[in-house]
């Protein structure tokens, strides 16, 4: 079952990025993959504060849930 839920940006993100959903029992690996708009067309890009996006998310998150991006290091200068 593929589940839709709404969320609201923080910050700048693409659709098709590796992120983490975690609450505070759990850390769900997935790919982010389809983001619509309040008018359900579909976003490509996330670059507005407190926009409010509705995600697919292939399994069931809880109210206060968070989303993160998945940062890949090895591409960056991290002493």
């Amino acid at each position: 079952m593929t589940w839709k839920h709404t969320c609201q940006v923080k910050n700048h993100f693409e659709c098709g990025i590796d992120v983490e959903v975690f609450g505070p029992t759990y850390t769900m690996p997935m790919k982010l993959i389809e983001c619509y708009d309040e008018d359900g067309n579909r976003v490509n890009v996330a670059n507005k504060p407190m926009q409010i996006l509705k995600m697919r998310i292939d399994f069931e998150v809880r109210p206060y849930d968070m989303i993160r991006k998945v940062m890949d290091k090895s591409n960056r200068n991290v002493y």
